[in-house]
């Protein structure tokens, strides 16, 4: 009988990320790994190969995004589950275990997600509502849910969303809903997958005993991002923000929306050229990008 471990395969998207791998793999020595390098970084894989076994590593041609390098790993593996994670998380493969016995307790489970814990020990927000609801809340709503949401909860937790940071799936459930759609280049891929689950009648669950470290945030916030990095991310959240309501939401209504959105984003963008606050000119700018790729489909 084939264990568990063996009939799983992590799958981590990577970019740039040789600082921060290293302490992700060394919890999951003996399970299957498919990392799908999209910087192509040669020195990366010489070194992943030696220190790690069961260990492939893919190079796309190019930057595919991070949807369509999941979507890769995924038909490659040959495993039942799947467990998709970010290259900064750390998580010990022994728990997989626990994450696989919710598929077991509950009907039409289709995502597991551990709880998720920062460097401090502290509970995050692996799980939120859909990004389709948000609009329909008023901000005091938004404000006190915000408070709630990081209570952390006591038992199984059945969510809209879970983030796509780390959780585990089968791949017979990926393929039957259509994998990870390929027109995200970057961000709300979670949001677009728990929405198809969802609609198919699956459940998404975070586990109460299965836990996670993501201390992404405190490292994010060590380092001053380049300015390429910061345009490319705004403008494709922005983006990918807008694509993803379109495909569940009234599109005339969202390109009004995206067009008052557009002229604020401007705005901004005109008085922090007046304030000299560069970061903030390219963050707004790159924001009206995203909008216009949206509205006029370049």
């Amino acid at each position: 009988m084939i264990s568990k471990i063996d009939n799983t395969t992590a799958i981590i998207v990577t970019y740039n990320s040789g600082k921060v791998i290293d302490r992700c793999l060394d919890g999951l020595i003996n399970i299957k790994k498919i990392i799908v390098d999209n910087s192509k970084d040669l020195n990366l894989k010489k070194h992943l190969k030696e220190k790690y076994k069961n260990i492939t590593i893919i190079h796309p041609n190019h930057n595919i995004g991070f949807g369509s390098a999941n979507n890769l790993g995924i038909s490659t593996a040959e495993t039942k589950y799947i467990l998709l994670l970010n290259p900064d998380i750390i998580f010990n493969e022994r728990q997989i275990d626990n994450l696989i016995k919710i598929f077991d307790l509950y009907e039409n489970v289709g995502i597991v997600a551990p709880k998720v814990y920062d460097h401090n020990n502290q509970y995050l927000d692996n799980h939120c509502y859909s990004a389709l609801k948000k609009t329909k809340r008023s901000n005091n709503l938004n404000n006190i849910h915000n408070i709630i949401k990081k209570t952390e909860p006591n038992g199984n937790l059945c969510a809209d969303v879970v983030t796509g940071a780390i959780f585990l799936s089968k791949k017979e459930i990926l393929n039957k809903i259509g994998l990870f759609d390929q027109n995200i280049f970057l961000y709300y891929e979670d949001q677009d997958l728990c929405k198809r689950l969802r609609d198919k009648k699956y459940q998404i669950i975070e586990c109460a005993n299965s836990y996670a470290k993501h201390p992404n945030n405190d490292i994010n916030r060590s380092v001053i991002l380049n300015n390429l990095t910061n345009f490319n991310q705004s403008k494709h959240h922005k983006y990918s923000e807008y694509y993803f309501k379109s495909k569940y939401s009234s599109k005339s209504i969202l390109i009004f929306q995206s067009l008052i959105e557009f002229f604020e984003y401007f705005l901004r963008m005109l008085l922090n050229f007046f304030l000299f606050k560069k970061n903030k000119i390219i963050i707004n700018f790159a924001r009206c990008i995203g909008i216009l790729k949206f509205i006029f489909k370049f």
